[in-house]
């Protein structure tokens, strides 16, 4: 009956749009289209799924769905262990999987293990040569002016470090706002608040919050006032939490210091950090604070600007694998027409580490 009774509820918001926006304004970030980045909006819209057709492709699935005895299902999502452990012990709902209470089956054997350091988008295995990653990115006589390591976790086994480095004497503002957000002290935009808190990206409150499939990664923090929760030990910030607003004035008259034609490349938002959700709230607003590109993007130019790239050729590496992880696609994975979303498997920034240097030029930070 319970199983009926969500079948029905899930037909109801995927047909039913009034509903679904309200929805996806006061959702969490790891299901909200308002955390989606603008990039990202545009593809998903390209892409939309006429009503009439939404319809028919949900009444298709859950006909599947209820005819229990089909032993594979074509659903785009890959089965996490966590999943796997409560469909072995029995309790899904009771631990509030709902994923696996319902019993996706994701075709079975022909879907890896989120947890496979090899499992890739779609649920399929990569090999070794297209998680290798391409060359470091050669930008000529850019110099860069500071370092920034990145140390990643995904799920709880598997931990790789991000090396990047900026463009501070090209574009200097712009650099030196995504610093203050990547520092212990983090960027502060409103410091009359007591109920409030600097937005920063470390101490595992900042993660890998959207994967445009090998195509670009963007990193975060996707509440405010969760981040504030957890670092004062609260269930929840209250409603007197104050978010930090976006910066002003924005740092949009400085240009891009080159476009988006490489790999490894970090951008930001053309106004600066906190600019890439502009559909969402100030809570939320720091959600897609910066990417890095995971193929040539030029469509990226125009309304992103290039600050920075990837150092070294193992952090190329682990962008290939970042940029290839299976992801939660619109609603869970069950409403159609978007190709991109966050991480299925939990993916934090545990730790960022600056460190100004005496300008080199990127063709030798490939060599370092």
């Amino acid at each position: 009956m319970r199983l009926l009774f969500f079948l029905c509820c899930l037909y109801h918001f995927s047909v039913n749009d009034a509903f679904i926006q309200p929805l996806n304004a006061h959702a969490n970030c790891r299901y909200s289209r308002c955390c989606v980045s603008n990039e990202a909006r545009q593809e998903d819209d390209d892409n939309e799924t006429p009503a009439p057709d939404r319809r028919k492709a949900v009444l298709t699935g859950l006909t599947t769905m209820i005819a229990v005895a089909q032993p594979a299902m074509a659903v785009e999502r890959a089965v996490g262990a966590f999943e796997k452990k409560c469909r072995e012990e029995g309790n899904c709902l009771e631990v509030g999987d709902l994923d696996g209470a319902v019993g996706w089956n994701w075709g079975a054997k022909e879907r890896c293990d989120a947890t496979d350091p090899q499992c890739g988008v779609n649920g399929l295995l990569k090999s070794a040569d297209e998680l290798a990653g391409e060359a470091v990115p050669q930008v000529g006589t850019t110099k860069i002016t500071h370092r920034v390591q990145l140390t990643i976790a995904i799920g709880r086994k598997e931990e790789g470090i991000l090396t990047l480095g900026m463009y501070g004497e090209d574009s200097p503002r712009s650099v030196s706002q995504l610093l203050q957000f990547l520092s212990g002290e983090g960027l502060w935009t409103l410091k009359n608040e007591d109920l409030s808190q600097a937005v920063a990206l470390g101490y595992g409150l900042g993660s890998v919050t959207e994967i445009i499939p090998q195509q670009q990664i963007s990193l975060g923090l996707p509440s405010q006032a969760a981040a504030y929760a957890k670092t004062h030990g609260m269930s929840s910030a209250g409603s007197d939490f104050v978010a930090q607003p976006r910066p002003t004035p924005t740092v949009e008259n400085e240009a891009s210091v080159r476009p988006h034609n490489q790999t490894g490349l970090v951008s930001i938002a053309t106004k600066g950090v906190g600019y890439a959700n502009t559909f969402c709230d100030n809570d939320e607003a720091f959600a897609n604070s910066f990417s890095i590109t995971a193929a040539a993007a030029p469509t990226l130019d125009k309304s992103r600007k290039v600050i920075g790239q990837v150092m070294d050729q193992d952090s190329m590496a682990f962008l290939a694998r970042l940029s290839q992880l299976p992801t939660n696609k619109g609603l869970k994975g069950i409403v159609p027409g978007q190709n991109s979303g966050p991480p299925l498997l939990k993916t934090s920034v545990k730790k960022v580490t600056l460190e100004k240097l005496a300008a080199v030029d990127s063709e030798s930070s490939s060599a370092q």
